[in-house]
């Protein structure tokens, strides 16, 4: 490489939070438990809509979409119409009454109100379930199943917690870091980027080059608001590569001349790793 170092800042400077708590979060167990219980799942009629339910209409309205004899659809969760699902909130089977959609009145007949309800979790399903489903070899109570989601959750948050400061870490060092840039070898780099970026176009049937592609298309394939903001990003991308190589080989001992960019290991960090893996204290609440 023909970029380098001039002055390599120090990652003991590094700001991060040492002291991390890890919690399974009660929405995450209540979804795992959830799963326990499909099994058992129901159907019910029932009176009084709610969130969750599923229900039948008859619906008139100068509106095509809400003038239909036989409307299904799910309550809450705002994929048919959402101002028009909370006015059948409270609603009973049965009763007519006008919704406003649009701004405009609609006639509406609750025909059915259909719920769907599940066993309370058990023993038995917790153990009916693990026999099934990987990683719960062993498990024969509700508690057991319990533990190994935890045991589960836990570990991952961990992980990510880890990398996540392992990040915060190195972006503190190339941000604060001197480097001396060749810029032939970013726009190397960065008409390598260009040539990826067309190839992949092509795999999907499109042989519009970038220059080429309008903003609206850009937005639809990449969410970038122009081209030129797509090809300043890939660009300053690849001036963050290169720092990040550079970085690593200081870290590795090695001279930023004796790189091959095709077969180094640009994230090679285990200074930093090492150095995490003794000032961070993880404290798991259970």
């Amino acid at each position: 490489m023909r970029s380098k170092i001039n002055t390599l800042a120090d990652f003991h400077d590094a700001p991060f939070e040492r002291k991390i708590v890890l919690s399974c979060p009660p929405e995450h167990m209540e979804k795992k438990l959830r799963a326990v219980t499909r099994a058992g799942k129901q159907v019910i009629d029932v009176t009084r809509i709610e969130a969750g339910d599923v229900v039948t209409l008859s619906a008139q309205s100068s509106l095509p979409k809400f003038n239909k004899p036989s409307l299904v659809l799910t309550v809450g969760g705002g994929l048919f119409d959402k101002a028009f699902e909370q006015q059948l909130l409270g609603r009973e089977a049965g009763e007519s009454f006008t919704a406003q959609a649009q701004d405009t009145p609609v006639e509406v007949t609750v025909r059915t109100v259909r719920r769907t309800v599940f066993p309370e979790p058990s023993d038995e399903l917790a153990k009916k379930y693990a026999e099934t489903h990987d990683g719960f070899d062993g498990v024969e109570t509700l508690e057991q199943y319990k533990a190994r989601v935890t045991d589960a959750y836990l570990e991952e948050a961990h992980r990510e917690a880890y990398y996540e400061t392992l990040r915060q870490v190195v972006v503190y060092v190339l941000s604060h870091t001197d480097f001396d840039f060749d810029e032939s070898e970013i726009e190397e780099q960065y008409q390598e980027e260009l040539k990826a970026a067309a190839e992949s176009l092509k795999e999907q049937g499109i042989d519009t080059p970038l220059d080429d592609m309008s903003d609206e298309e850009c937005r639809k394939r990449f969410g970038y608001e122009s081209i030129a903001a797509l090809k300043e990003d890939m660009h300053n991308g690849c001036e963050e590569m290169i720092a990040t190589m550079l970085y690593s080989a200081a870290l590795q001992g090695v001279d930023p001349a004796d790189i091959d960019p095709e077969t180094f290991d640009g994230y090679n960090f285990a200074p930093v790793e090492d150095y995490l893996k003794q000032e961070l204290e993880f404290q798991e609440v259970r």
